[in-house]
């Protein structure tokens, strides 16, 4: 592997999308034609509400390997941060289709799911996802949410709880706990998980 797209891998692991994005235009710069640079490109891109080149970046990673599941993971998270929920959910379909064994493939369409305000199909996406990889963060936090839209605090709770157990430094579970407790008629407690994530995650 181009070492550029390696060290772009490890950033974007680190949540640094704007130092990730240098790498992999290096990375590209090397091949041009490498579609998991603009796959990865994508998604650092993304990250820093740059939609429209997102969605190019991903289509040339799809344009380049159309049988490697990354690039239309990337679109469907680019077409979904533009709001464009069904074309995201049919580029989420085809990552799934290439490799149903991705636990992200399912918390990507657990989160397109939820957005859509269609909380059973966000629960059994997120649900899949987990059957797969138990621990997987996106799909544990996607769940509690769809658990709590369908009324069912008691498990998300219990679900937050466990997620919170294997990594209590994660800002994202910590504000589902926040939102958990609101709607639980706890307040105060569901400031201080509020606090935390935004501690963990200004």
């Amino acid at each position: 592997m181009n070492p550029h797209l390696t060290r772009a891998v490890v950033l974007l692991q680190q949540s640094r999308p704007d130092l990730a994005e240098k790498e992999l235009r290096q990375a590209l710069l090397a091949d041009p034609n490498d579609p998991r640079a603009h796959a990865f490109l994508s998604l650092c891109l993304a990250e820093q509400d740059k939609l429209e080149p997102a969605t190019d970046e991903a289509r040339a990673a799809i344009g380049a390997a159309p049988d490697e599941p990354l690039g239309h993971y990337a679109l469907s998270v680019a077409l979904r941060r533009r709001n464009r929920f069904d074309p995201a959910r049919e580029a989420i379909n085809e990552a799934i289709r290439l490799d149903p064994g991705d636990a992200d493939h399912w918390g990507e369409l657990a989160q397109i799911e939820l957005n859509r305000r269609d909380w059973k199909g966000a629960l059994a996406a997120a649900e899949r996802g987990l059957a797969i990889d138990p621990e997987n963060a996106t799909c544990t936090n996607l769940r509690a949410v769809a658990l709590v839209k369908l009324g069912r605090r008691a498990e998300a709770g219990a679900t937050i709880d466990a997620a919170l157990a294997r990594d209590p430094d994660d800002p994202l579970t910590h504000a589902n706990q926040g939102w958990t407790l609101l709607h639980a008629g706890e307040p105060r407690k569901a400031m201080e998980h509020f606090r935390e994530a935004l501690r963990l995650d200004p």
